[in-house]
């Protein structure tokens, strides 16, 4: 297949014999030219000077700047989303940590250094396959890198803008994004951190903090900051934690109704390489989600939930922005007020309180697969078994995407473990319906004295984040 001049591979890979044999197949598979480095350093210095490759082959265990690394650097780089990366190393450690950021970096094949010719070719061969596709879609129909923002019906304002913003952090591979949105009197603000970014520091005041996005929802123009540090307005915004956010781009969800004001912001750790064409894409996108804060609100007319509330119409309206449409469980809008009742109780009469965030592992993999539908009944499937496997009183929340939490009064850690592995193994029995076998992982928590919501989930988080680094379906 004829190729563009520009496009080339490049391998990073230390070792001569094993980057002899990989550059051979990709020389005879792809007929494009192909370009041999030995450490990280020299990797990105080729994609600098030469622009992003088509496909990247390195091993993740680099001189100089580590394979994650290179892989991040490229994803900021222009074109860099559109680079298929084969990750080779010698040691599982390295290979597991690969597949958990997988999703993050957008990783197409993750190999043992030692792989056969016949399994490293067929990775070359899909990396071809997927780089032609793309390129035949730019050819039809050019469109913004984040393509069409769409939520599935019945989803409500705050998924809307909770959607938005796991979004945009994936499509544009930053380590933090956030969403805002103003309905009425109500505010709404929505984090998202990577994984791969777990000491992210993020600004711990609430809305306050945040005031920006509130002028930006209401101005209705972005704010780019490339670089925060010595800035005279938010030099001191992000301060604090192992890694401080240093740049962040913000733009308003355009909405045509007068009853809702948002924005989304994406954060790097290090100042904010996008460039206008980026920049135009996000805007692009922050319209995307307005028209569909729009389409909700016509939905709502329609149903004269809007207009001349009766009682009835306001608790069918209150039900709908606290409930998760697909699973029936409360959002995490309605999860947070049960829960915050339940620590009330708890101080009160000074009983223990436990919690579990469970997480479905490589969910990715099952919509990519077997299409969001399926992914979808996944969903609902494991709803429906962990609320028949926990007491009627226990709160069970979808916190996000497919994250989901448990908030257990009367349990201690001990215990809450022991309900954690047996959901776990419940989960691991369960029968998919064609899709294959499904795991979770999960992380336990117990309240300290104090009762600190926002503490014990950190811990939580981190124990999930701890169990998926460990190899996935296990309970920390």
């Amino acid at each position: 297949m004829t190729q563009p001049s520009k496009q080339y591979v490049l391998i990073a890979v230390a070792n001569l014999n094993r980057a002899a044999t990989f550059r051979s197949i990709a020389a005879d598979a792809l007929r494009w030219e192909v370009v041999l480095v030995r450490d990280g350093s020299e990797a990105v210095a080729e994609m600098e000077r030469r622009g992003v490759p088509a496909l990247l082959v390195l091993d993740l265990s680099l001189p100089r700047i580590d394979g994650f690394s290179v892989v991040r650097q490229l994803r900021h780089q222009p074109g860099g989303a559109r680079t298929r990366v084969i990750a080779v190393a010698a040691h599982a450690s390295l290979r597991t940590a690969a597949r958990d950021l997988a999703a993050t970096l957008d990783i197409s094949s993750i190999l043992p250094l030692d792989v056969d010719r016949a399994a490293f070719k067929e990775a070359v061969a899909a990396a071809e396959s997927t780089i032609a596709q793309d390129g035949a879609r730019a050819e039809k129909a050019p469109e913004t890198p984040l393509g069409t923002f769409r939520v599935p019906p019945g989803a409500d304002l705050d998924e809307v803008v909770d959607r938005a913003s796991v979004d945009v952090r994936h499509r544009f591979r930053l380590p933090l994004s956030v969403g805002y949105l103003k309905a009425g009197e109500r505010e709404n603000l929505t984090l998202h951190v990577s994984m791969s970014e777990p000491d992210m520091a993020t600004p711990s005041g609430g809305l306050a903090e945040w005031d920006f996005l509130r002028q930006v929802a209401a101005s209705n123009e972005p704010l780019v900051i490339p670089d925060v540090e010595n800035h005279p307005v938010f030099s001191r915004l992000f301060i604090g934690g192992a890694r401080p956010a240093r740049g962040f781009a913000a733009v308003p969800l355009a909405t045509a109704s007068s009853q809702a004001r948002g924005a989304v912001c994406v954060l790097d750790t290090k100042p904010l390489t996008l460039d206008a064409s980026d920049l135009d894409a996000l805007a692009a996108f922050g319209r995307q989600v307005g028209q569909e804060i729009d389409r909700i609100y016509a939905e709502l007319h329609e149903q004269n939930i809007l207009t001349d509330p009766t009682t009835e119409d306001v608790q069918a309206l209150q039900h709908m922005a606290s409930t998760d449409p697909l699973t029936g469980l409360a959002n995490r809008r309605g999860g947070e007020k049960h829960i915050a009742n339940e620590i009330s109780r708890a101080k009160r009469e000074r009983r223990p309180l436990s919690c579990i965030l469970l997480d479905i592992d490589r969910f990715k993999q099952v919509n990519d697969t077997y299409g969001h539908q399926a992914g979808d009944q996944v969903l609902r499937d494991l709803s429906t078994l962990v609320r028949g496997t926990v007491r009627a009183y226990d709160i069970l929340v979808r916190w996000g995407g497919e994250e989901f939490l448990l908030v257990l009064p009367g349990v201690d850690l001990d215990a809450a473990r022991i309900l954690a592995d047996r959901i776990r193994r419940a989960v691991e029995a369960l029968d998919t319906a064609g899709t294959g076998p499904l795991t979770i992982s999960a992380g336990v928590a117990a309240f300290d004295t104090d009762y600190d919501f926002a503490a014990t989930l950190r811990t939580a988080d981190r124990r999930l984040y701890q169990a998926k680094a460990a190899g996935r379906n296990r309970v920390i």
